[in-house]
């Protein structure tokens, strides 16, 4: 089975979180992150990964995501 966590929640997640600091279009941020939570949930029916394995990827991809763009954006200044 999968492994601890998700690395395809968390790319999925992580892609969203991009999109969502990189656009204003509301309609692409929803699709986005419906898009990432078919991926999650695959992995769910698929029996690859536990709940607790999806939610701490995505959670995974999320953070990180908005760390780095925090960081670069605090060394842009």
């Amino acid at each position: 089975h999968g492994g601890m966590p998700s690395g395809h929640s968390a790319v999925a997640f992580s892609l969203w979180a991009s999109v969502v600091l990189l656009t204003l279009n509301p309609i692409i941020t929803l699709l986005t992150f419906i898009m990432a939570l078919m991926v999650s949930h695959s992995r769910l029916i698929a029996g690859i990964h536990t709940k607790l394995e999806v939610f701490l990827g995505a959670l995974l991809g999320t953070g990180l995501t908005f760390l780095i763009f925090f960081i670069f954006s605090v060394i842009a200044r």
